[in-house]
């Protein structure tokens, strides 16, 4: 069975090893001179790109598969990387014609990957068949949505913590027993944000429920609780004013979008709800709202100095001890769903893709989706969806992937062996690659004045110390401008070339004005270069960098050797026709 990295190298490898197929043709393709009118004429979906034995590869694949990949293996959008790209595709039919004979994966845990995947799907083709393809909005719709956005609004709110609350909140508002003012002070807005009530922002830069919502408010009137992802807001209407927008047949596609997604929304939440009440699905109200405490987040935006946004990850979610983790958040007719797995599930997530579950509202959400996938799965079986493209395609992907990648491990992985002389020789000849990264020390210090900025300089230069300086202005009460900070040379921070590269130490530059017309100035204080590395240090390294090597010429011969026993034929002259847009 192939291992993880195996299966991350074959991925990596379907689209970056095209690069020496593809290479010739996009060195000819860019020196093609295409007149003004040829590169305005982009080609239909249906348009085909390559054939493969005969199976075609149409421009609608090309702009899927594209957006589809991951970005950070993804060809750039020039004509050579469109041509790499291009090639990828070819391989993967070449591949998909090759292992076609193989037998199905039988093993224990293959079985249960499709039988995941299976599950997964069918909820997918729910989702498809139950909801979005029936919220297809009317001309009416679409009609009164444009009107709504001929509108710039003057706006204020308040952010409620749920939508009970925001309800109640609503109402005291609406009658007159809770003022503006006080709900402002009671319900700011989390992280320390404050709106600019003299800022006009045009109707067509709101999501579509609130346009829609204030539609129907007087000026000095407040909206329901409105959900903007997942916070609640109370919005009160301080002024409008007409304003020229795009015509409608131009802003078609983001108005039929925008109502689709609302509906599909509202659809979803519906058929959760009807499958929840189904299985008898009730939430302990009090374990969840003790549980969604702990779960503060993931990644946070935290303000720093002069106003800049940092951004901190924590990759690891709460740890509960074993009494907590027994603590039921759902039950259901025959099953019960525990904080453990629930944090089992949200810690294996990547942090970025983690959900926010804060609150007791949220996490009730989280926990019905986790608990209710078998039973989505159960009702689009009832359905008949087990037959449904997107159930059968994607299975037959996923296997074919599968077989894939035991090809890769069988054919390629299998044959590749690394010596420690190889290695040794590696190492010794690319000293470079295996030295550790520079360090440095230095004193930096952000001003509004160029004035300013030239004194700091100057003190540093008549050899007052950065600390010493940083002192003063503290017992001046002055605001922090300035820090003495160690950084190596694989960050990515400001000034990261002048102080590695341009910078000597004990330098003083003064730089300016900034894009916030700020002035710096950086004291290089200590410059420690990189060491190299001890070879038992980074001899797990070099043998990857050198069995990646191999496995990319060997992947190459096998490709290229089955590419020559079919069919192939590709337009690469039409790539810069293709529209690389995501619809």
């Amino acid at each position: 069975m192939p291992s993880r990295r195996h299966a991350f190298a074959l991925s990596a490898l379907l689209l970056g090893l095209a690069l020496s197929a593809g290479s010739t043709l996009a060195q000819s393709d860019r020196a093609n001179v295409y007149r003004a009118d040829e590169r305005d004429r982009f080609l239909p979906d249906t348009a085909v790109m390559a054939v493969v034995d005969g199976q075609v590869i149409t421009v609608r694949r090309f702009i899927d598969d594209y957006f589809d990949s991951y970005a950070e293996f993804r060809p750039a959008g020039d004509s050579l990387g469109r041509v790499t790209f291009l090639n990828s595709l070819v391989d993967k039919l070449v591949l998909g014609r090759v292992v076609a004979p193989l037998p199905s994966p039988t093993g224990f845990e293959r079985r249960a990957e499709l039988r995941e995947q299976r599950m997964r799907l069918l909820s997918n083709a729910l989702f498809q068949r139950a909801v979005l393809d029936s919220v297809t909005p009317s001309d009416a719709e679409i009609d009164a949505y444009h009107r709504a956005l001929s509108v710039e609004y003057q706006l204020d709110r308040i952010q409620v913590p749920d939508g009970a609350t925001g309800q109640a909140v609503a109402a005291q508002l609406k009658s007159g027993r809770l003022a503006w003012g006080v709900a402002k002070a009671r319900f700011p807005l989390a992280g320390g944000k404050q709106d600019s009530v003299t800022r006009w922002v045009a109707a067509v830069g709101l999501d579509h429920p609130l346009v829609m919502a204030l539609q129907s408010v007087r000026v000095g009137g407040t909206t329901d609780p409105l959900r903007v992802d997942s916070d609640w807001f109370i919005y009160r209407r301080l002024g409008s004013r007409p304003m020229r927008t795009m015509s409608k047949e131009a802003l078609r596609p983001v108005l039929t979008d925008r109502i689709r997604m609302t509906r599909a929304q509202q659809r979803m939440a519906s058929l959760l709800e009807s499958i929840a009440k189904e299985v008898g699905f009730q939430v302990d109200s009090a374990n969840t709202a003790w549980a969604a405490e702990h779960f503060t987040g993931s990644v946070r935006q935290e303000q720093g100095d002069k106003g800049i946004q940092n951004i901190s990850i924590d990759m690891y979610g709460p740890a509960f001890g074993a009494e907590d983790n027994e603590r039921v958040l759902a039950r259901w007719n025959g099953g019960q769903y525990t904080l453990h797995q629930f944090a089992e599930h949200y810690n294996h997530l990547s942090p970025v893709q983690r959900p926010r579950v804060s609150t007791a509202e949220l996490l009730r959400e989280q926990v019905m989706v986790n608990v209710l996938e078998p039973h989505r799965a159960e009702l689009a079986e009832r359905m008949g969806l087990e037959k449904d493209p997107i159930v059968v395609g994607g299975l037959a992907a996923r296997i074919e992937q599968i077989k894939v990648e035991q090809l890769y491990e069988d054919s390629v992985a299998s044959r590749v062996i690394v010596s420690d002389k190889e290695r040794r020789e590696h190492y010794n000849a690319n000293p470079r690659l295996y030295t550790s990264f520079a360090k440095v020390e230095f004193a930096a210090f952000g001003v509004d004045r160029r004035t300013e900025a030239d004194s700091i300089a100057a003190r540093l230069r008549a050899g007052e110390s950065a600390e010493r300086i940083l002192l003063a202005d503290s017992l001046a009460g002055l605001a922090r401008r300035g820090s003495v900070q160690t950084r190596k040379e694989d960050e990515r921070a400001p000034f990261q070339k002048l102080i590695f590269e341009m910078m000597r130490p004990g330098d003083i530059r003064v730089e300016g004005p900034g894009a916030d017309q700020s002035w710096f100035v950086l004291q290089l204080r200590k410059f420690e270069p990189g060491q190299l590395l001890d070879y038992a240090q980074v001899n797990e390294y070099v043998d990857r960098a050198l069995r990646t090597r191999k496995e990319e010429a060997l992947f190459r011969e096998l490709l290229d050797r089955h590419r020559a026993r079919y069919a192939i034929s590709m337009r690469t002259d039409r790539v810069m026709q293709v529209r690389l847009v995501v619809e």
